[in-house]
């Protein structure tokens, strides 16, 4: 997993293929909260599987980042 903000760039070996902007992650994921979505919404505008969104909002939860809560599909 490769997360990146700005000119800073943070690299995990963990298995995760995934490479996210964190500031366009967050700002998708804001624009998905106020339409009342759900994970697998920022997945689908970010090209992502919901796994990998999970992990991703992990990752970043670690930073100390508050990400609101997002409605839980059903």
């Amino acid at each position: 997993m490769i997360l990146k903000f700005e000119e800073i760039e943070k690299k995990y070996i963990d298995g995760v293929n995934v490479q996210v902007d964190l500031g366009v992650f967050v700002d998708t994921w804001m624009i998905v909260k106020k339409k009342n979505g759900t994970r697998a919404d920022v997945g689908s505008i970010l090209g992502m599987s919901v796994t990998d969104v999970q992990i991703t909002e992990d990752k970043i939860r670690g930073f100390k980042v508050n990400l609101p809560n997002l409605k839980i599909a059903v």
